[in-house]
């Protein structure tokens, strides 16, 4: 039995950190289930609410299944470092027959990486789309300088995974020395209602599900909102993110007075999140760059059509019939909501869940 050692600085049930918590979760199972791996998470307690933080601290593993199992370790700083994770690393690195390290800027990346390569144990290493640029990057000078130190611990047994071509394509500008392989994420297929959700005739429902941060373009979602001026379109936002960000998206929100249209939810999850992806009749992603776009996986899933952001890595969606890849300005969004309200939508909605079905199975991935 394959033993592989997952490490990731957050984990779930941190649903706060968004797609890359959804993604790991689905990998993990399938590997311990389909393919008979046995899976360790090595992680921290980072995102998970505080009233859960002393069960999780009681015990250093958590059983999900025969074969998959979760450490959580004492995070500090608001979940930037965590001395009892680095404790434990090296034991368990030299216990694993793989290691699969996820994040880039995180305290556990450098020393898993230097210490992979120095016993030359076999290392996949995700970046989790850390490495792609955008106009608001931040800390670019320190980045860089991390980036080389991350470079140069490339190995003969080590290989950088990434979920696209657009991905790809940013983490060779930074990391040269390293093998790439293009993998997707998966997705989990939730069982159809019978038919669509609190149908009304005579609204169109918009949805925004995913982290609030200023990498996701929200403020261009609003903006178009604002150039529609249709109090027959709403929009429902759902999502947590820093304060600060959230108080800005509120009072834009008020700038433009639709209060009564666009409706900031919160972090949304299980049968809740579903249920909001159910009764949307479009979902629109309007990030400036993604490595994947958990959310795009998700909506189509769902059976919910698609707008996405061309900083996405999704121009399938016209290809297949189930959505529109346009830029993310406020026009161009505006422009392609008022395209999809004429469209088949209920169509468009089976044929990307069909598409899901098909190629991102998390037993295809995992395999």
């Amino acid at each position: 039995m394959l033993k592989l050692l997952y490490i990731i600085p957050s984990f779930y049930p941190a649903m706060i950190f968004g797609g890359p918590v959804t993604s790991s979760l689905g990998l993990c199972r399938a590997l311990a289930e389909d393919y008979q791996c046995n899976v360790k998470v090595l992680t921290t307690d980072a995102g998970i609410a505080v009233a859960g933080k002393k069960a999780f601290r009681s015990r250093s593993d958590y059983r999900l299944g025969t074969d998959f199992s979760v450490c959580y370790c004492g995070s500090y700083l608001g979940g930037k470092f965590s001395i009892g994770l680095l404790a434990k690393m090296s034991a368990m690195v030299k216990q694993a027959d793989i290691v699969h390290l996820n994040a880039v800027y995180s305290f556990p990346t450098i020393p898993a990486i230097y210490l992979c390569k120095t016993i030359s144990k076999p290392l996949v290493w995700t970046p989790r789309g850390a490495l792609q640029r955008w106009k608001g990057t931040r800390k670019q000078r320190l980045k860089a300088i991390w980036d080389r130190i991350c470079d140069r611990g490339a190995s003969e047994v080590a290989v950088m995974h990434v979920t696209s071509p657009e991905e790809k394509a940013g983490s060779l500008a930074r990391m040269r020395k390293w093998p790439v392989e293009i993998i997707p994420n998966g997705v989990d297929l939730p069982s159809l209602p019978s038919r669509r959700l609190a149908v009304q005739e005579d609204k169109f429902r918009v949805l925004f599900m995913g982290r609030l941060d200023p990498k996701k373009g929200i403020e261009n979602l609003l903006g178009a909102m604002a150039i529609l001026k249709d109090s027959k379109i709403s929009l429902a936002i759902c999502g947590g993110g820093p304060a600060g960000y959230v108080g800005r998206l509120e009072k834009l929100i008020k700038s433009f007075g639709m209060e009564k249209q666009v409706k900031l939810h919160g972090m949304v999850k299980g049968e809740v999140k579903s249920r909001f992806f159910f009764e949307a009749d479009l979902c629109v992603v309007p990030s400036y760059t993604e490595s994947f776009g958990m959310v795009v996986a998700e909506s189509l899933a769902h059976a919910t059509p698609v707008i996405a952001s061309r900083g996405t890595p999704w121009r399938g969606l016209e290809e297949r019939g189930c959505g529109l890849w346009v830029d993310n300005s406020p026009s161009s969004l505006a422009a392609a909501i008022l395209r999809c309200m004429k469209m088949d939508l209920g169509a468009m909605g089976e044929r990307g869940r069909r598409w899901m079905e098909a190629e991102f199975s998390w037993q295809s991935v995992a395999g």
